[in-house]
Formats: C-alpha cells, sequence, structure tokens
C-alpha cells in the first residue's frame, strides 16, 4: 500500500529512485545517443525520467550499434515504466529492446584480488 492522502502534512516521505537499465540494440551504426534521448522522452509519457546512455561496444561496428540506457524513475513508478519501455509497440521495427544486466567482472575482480592477498598471507 502507498498512501495517496493529500490531506495529512505530518510526516512526509522521501522520494526514492530506481533505474530501468535496458540494452538496446540493432541500431543504425551512425545512431547517436540524443536520438535515444528523443526515443525515450517521447514513450514516456507522464513518468518522471532522469536517463543515461552509453554506447556499448559492438562485434560488427559497421552494420549496427548498441546503447545501454539506463532511465532512472521514482520507484512508484518502476513498474509502469518497465512495462511502456519494454513494450513492443513503444518500440521502432526491427530494434530489439531487452533489460541490461550490469557485469559483475569488476565485483569479481575485487574478490579475487582480495583472496589471492589472503592466500599470499598465509604462504611462509
Amino acid at each position: 500500500m502507498v498512501g495517496a492522502s493529500t490531506h495529512n502534512k505530518i510526516v512526509k516521505y522521501v522520494d526514492i529512485f530506481r533505474t530501468v537499465d535496458l540494452f538496446v540494440s540493432r541500431l543504425h551504426p551512425e545512431t547517436h545517443s540524443n536520438e535515444l534521448m528523443d526515443y525515450v522522452n517521447s514513450t514516456k509519457g507522464e513518468i518522471q525520467v532522469y536517463d543515461v546512455c552509453e554506447n556499448l561496444k559492438s562485434k560488427f561496428e559497421s552494420l549496427c550499434c548498441s546503447y545501454h540506457v539506463a532511465i532512472k524513475v521514482e520507484s512508484v513508478a518502476l513498474a509502469e515504466a518497465v512495462d511502456v519501455f519494454m513494450s513492443a509497440d513503444a518500440c521502432p521495427s526491427g530494434i530489439s529492446v531487452k533489460r541490461y544486466f550490469i557485469p559483475k567482472m569488476a565485483q569479481t575482480k575485487s574478490i579475487s584480488i582480495c583472496m589471492w592477498k589472503v592466500g599470499v598471507a598465509r604462504q611462509p
């Protein structure tokens, strides 16, 4: 349950933001991040968004390009944002949009370095 009363002002809430990470691929190689921002702004409807675009290295850069689009929304609008941006009707024909999962490579490296240091400390 999320409160909706506008009369009770005794207790205030804190805005909490969540990120919807999208992997957008099969784009024309000359696509710029500004074009993706225009797409996000035209698709969002009434959802307030704060977005970031990152061009990803593509295997075949001359054929297509891919982007990581991070869309920051208020937590109360998270489910609606996922539905809106993952909708096939909102996406241009031929473009693939999937959820983007941030690689854990950096976390794995830091854990292995810590384990390596512990292993080195135990050696005589």
